[in-house]
């Protein structure tokens, strides 16, 4: 009999702890809106098909890590992946909320927009190589179609299954005008010895 006190005394104390009732977790119904920020900037995931894709009745999974840590899976005519939820991931500054102070720790994998533009650039590279005459965008985060299609367009890959909006045209226009920025700053073919004398 003394484990069950033992027990009864563990349980009381943890019943002094956090009380679900006053954190209010769920004071109001999860929106649209919540969901797209959940799946943007802490779940994004994509899922992708060849279109000149021919199942057969095997298919071979290989599992690839891209640069970022983000485990791409190839079944050969379909890839997919979603971040994993043990790379450190820094705030950006619009996601910070807080006037750009640092949030948590930070960390290794950059931060999640970067993250994804990162992968998203890597499995179209990866199409590219498997010489796919097209992607058919299956499902995925609004921000990972975003950064696939932005990525596809600078490869001359078509995505079908994709509708660019306003926003995604812009966001396009903005990294082409940065890219053109950067080509036209002189570097110097070879750089003058210094003399250590």
């Amino acid at each position: 009999m003394p484990e069950e006190s033992f027990l009864n005394a563990v349980w009381k104390q943890r019943e002094l702890g956090l009380s679900l009732t006053s954190a209010n977790l769920y004071a109001r119904p999860s929106t649209h809106d919540d969901v797209e920020y959940l799946c943007d900037n802490v779940y994004p995931f994509l899922q992708l098909v060849n279109t000149a894709a021919s199942f057969g009745t095997t298919v071979t999974l290989n599992l690839l890590t891209a640069t970022t840590g983000w485990i791409i899976h190839d079944y050969g005519d379909a890839i997919s992946t979603s971040a994993p939820h043990d790379i450190p991931v820094k705030k950006s500054e619009d996601e910070k909320g807080d006037g750009g102070k640092e949030g948590g720790e930070g960390g290794g994998g950059g931060t999640m927009s970067l993250q994804q533009i990162i992968t998203a650039a890597e499995i179209i590279e990866l199409i590219k190589q498997k010489g796919w005459p097209a992607v058919e965008l299956i499902a995925g985060s609004k921000k990972m179609q975003r950064f696939l299609w932005i990525a596809a367009q600078e490869k001359n890959i078509k995505v079908n299954g994709f509708s660019p909006t306003q926003e995604d045209e812009k966001c396009l226009a903005r990294i082409k005008a940065r890219k053109a920025a950067i080509a036209k700053i002189a570097v110097p073919k070879t750089l003058a010895p210094q003399n250590t004398k």
